[in-house]
């Protein structure tokens, strides 16, 4: 498939060829184009990760709430009782 790319500068082609190793600047093209797949997968990957972490440290932060709130309860128990010996 032949593709005519308008609007871009040689030294944007020079970039892509420096940042590929690539010789040619289709070629350059082509690979960056790879890599931006690539990084697109890992990146949905990430923010995927992301999300279900903060599903857990919610979790983990309503479990911690109630942890306290039982402590709290405990300590009173323990105070009444203390009052009543």
């Amino acid at each position: 498939m032949a593709l005519t790319i308008r609007n871009i500068t040689d030294e944007q082609i020079e970039q892509a060829k420096q940042e590929t190793g690539k010789g040619t600047g289709s070629a350059a093209l082509v690979e960056l184009i790879e890599l931006s797949a690539s990084r697109r997968r890992v990146i949905d990957s990430q923010a995927k990760e992301i999300r279900e972490l903060r599903e857990k440290l919610a979790h983990a932060n309503r479990v911690m709430e109630r942890l306290a709130s039982a402590a709290d309860d405990a300590l009173c128990i323990v105070r009444q009782k203390e009052l009543l010996q």
